[in-house]
């Protein structure tokens, strides 16, 4: 295996790529955001739903049907893809206001040390 990131893992973890850095990480490591249309009111307008790796949601994770992004917890990939809005382009959809200040929040944690970097 040619990524650092991915070298640590077992044959069966599966590995998903950061929409901004590009780099090949375990699934349970990395910021997850589903696009569904199973539980929006109007098909047309699909529900955008976000996934950190904490142990409630990584039970849900597999339920959470759709289109799927991922992102790292590095505090430049976070920035970068807000602001170059790949998660948008990602999702073919935009992305909830709530959500954005979420990512931003952990962005902040990340930027004052509270987090650590995986």
């Amino acid at each position: 295996m040619k990524n650092p990131a991915a070298q640590n893992t077992s044959p069966g973890d599966p590995l998903r790529l950061c929409v901004h850095c590009r780099t090949l990480y375990p699934r349970q490591q990395l910021i997850r955001l589903v696009r569904s249309t199973l539980t929006a009111a109007n098909v047309n307008e699909p529900e955008v739903f976000l996934l950190l790796p904490t142990s409630l949601e990584k039970a849900l994770q597999p339920q959470a049907a759709g289109r799927s992004t991922y992102v790292c917890h590095k505090s430049a990939c976070l920035a970068g893809a807000i602001k170059s809005r790949k998660l948008q382009k990602s999702l073919k959809c935009p992305i909830p206001g709530d959500i954005v200040m979420v990512l931003t929040k952990e962005l902040e944690g990340l930027k004052s040390g509270d987090s650590t970097e995986i």
